[in-house]
């Protein structure tokens, strides 16, 4: 009897332990993804307004990527690139899906570029991005889009 009572009053406490666990491993992750959503409008305004610094910040090392033509960028070349671009209006991210793996993170989610002075849709597509930890900083290592406004026939 004495057993039973003793194993009935731990149980609570062992299950109470391991759903705080739970919980804060919930919080750590949701906290980690809003960390990574935060980097992709940071690399989006760097974009739109040209930051080379921040884009340096956010691009890995060994970022590589590549677009809808097969073409395959470097760090260097993609931020040589986007001095360039001008978009014709802001770029607006959503509909964003994040997964983390230990020290990874893959984002997937759609892009979209709307004129400053019409309001219309000008350029729209898919994205993934792949993000890796390194002591605690996240940073983009890979990416590649494909545009869905456009026909590839």
């Amino acid at each position: 009897m004495l057993l039973v009572l003793l194993v009935s009053a731990a149980t609570p406490m062992f299950t109470q332990g391991r759903n705080s666990a739970e919980f804060a491993k919930r919080e750590q992750a949701s906290s980690e993804k809003e960390k990574i959503m935060e980097l992709e409008r940071q690399w989006a305004r760097a974009e739109d307004t040209y930051d080379p610094g921040v884009l340096n910040e956010i691009l890995g090392e060994s970022f590589v990527s590549m677009n809808e033509a097969g073409e395959v960028k470097n760090k260097g070349q993609e931020i040589a690139s986007d001095a360039g671009w001008k978009a014709s209006g802001p770029e607006v991210i959503d509909d964003i899906s994040i997964r983390i793996d230990g020290h990874t993170a893959v984002v997937l989610g759609r892009f979209t570029y709307t004129d400053r002075d019409s309001g219309r849709v000008v350029r729209q597509g898919c994205f993934v991005d792949t993000f890796r930890r390194n002591n605690g900083r996240w940073q983009v290592i890979a990416n590649t889009y494909v545009r869905t406004d456009v026909s590839f026939r």
